[in-house]
């Protein structure tokens, strides 16, 4: 679990907003957007898969270790030899007007940004943002039947699918009012979970709520960083949106 939240920090919260911002000052948003949105492609299709191999006898153990070959073998070689911190590296400029005349990152640095109540604020709302637990939940309505947990799966699928439209939806109307976007996002996490707890009649309702669900949990890996950038600037960015970094 350490070393796996590690590399998800890294790779998740850190690498994909810091290489946006840095190769683009304009529309960085819709990038961050689109990027994080294969996430959910990526947690609905294989979590699919993953139900299919369970069913079918393979020991839970052997599929993890086959996920962990499959993603080192897919991952790494491409990282190094495709990826550039900066598009200087590449011969390239950043896409979009420069945010200072001199070109130079504009902002506040990390430390000052830190002692701040607007960065409080911003951790606060990372803090809330939490990851859907339908199945478990779905889990204690069971009735011996085995059909609400069946239900809890697609939920979850259909969250995942939900998030990855709402992750790029929400990084083009972020880039052009974070405001509107945040409280936005916030009414459909209460509205998801008002439908998913009142809705336990219906499983299109339950299903309808994960998704709506879907586009507030999408704010906590496209807004957070897009809202750290907009208040304290570039400079300090990557130290901050770290910072800000919750599960």
């Amino acid at each position: 679990g350490l070393m796996m939240g590690l590399g998800e920090v890294g790779l998740l919260w850190l690498a994909v907003p810091t290489l946006c911002n840095k190769w683009f000052n304009q529309k960085s948003g819709t990038i961050i957007g689109a990027c994080m949105a294969f996430t959910g492609i990526g947690g609905a299709i294989w979590l699919q898969v993953f139900n299919a191999l369970i069913a079918s006898g393979m020991d839970v153990w052997t599929i993890y270790m086959i996920w962990g070959i499959a993603a080192l073998v897919t991952s790494l070689p491409f990282t190094l030899l495709c990826i550039r911190s900066t598009p200087e590296e590449a011969g390239c400029l950043p896409y979009g007007k420069p945010q200072t005349a001199s070109g130079k990152p504009a902002g506040i640095d990390a430390s000052k940004a830190m002692k701040s109540v607007a960065f409080y604020a911003v951790f606060l709302l990372a803090g809330i943002i939490v990851a859907q637990q339908f199945p478990k939940y779905t889990k204690s309505l069971d009735d011996g039947t085995g059909t609400f947990i069946a239900v809890g799966v697609t939920m979850a699928t259909v969250m995942m699918a939900s998030q990855a439209i709402c992750k790029l939806a929400l990084g083009v109307c972020a880039d052009k009012n974070s405001k509107l976007s945040f409280f936005a996002a916030c009414a459909c996490g209460i509205l998801g979970v008002l439908l998913v707890w009142f809705g336990t009649g219906s499983a299109m309702i339950l299903y309808a709520g994960s998704a709506v669900y879907g586009f507030f949990f999408a704010s906590c890996v496209v807004l957070v960083p897009i809202l750290v950038r907009q208040l304290f600037g570039q400079r300090g960015f990557s130290a901050s949106a770290c910072t800000t970094d919750s599960d």
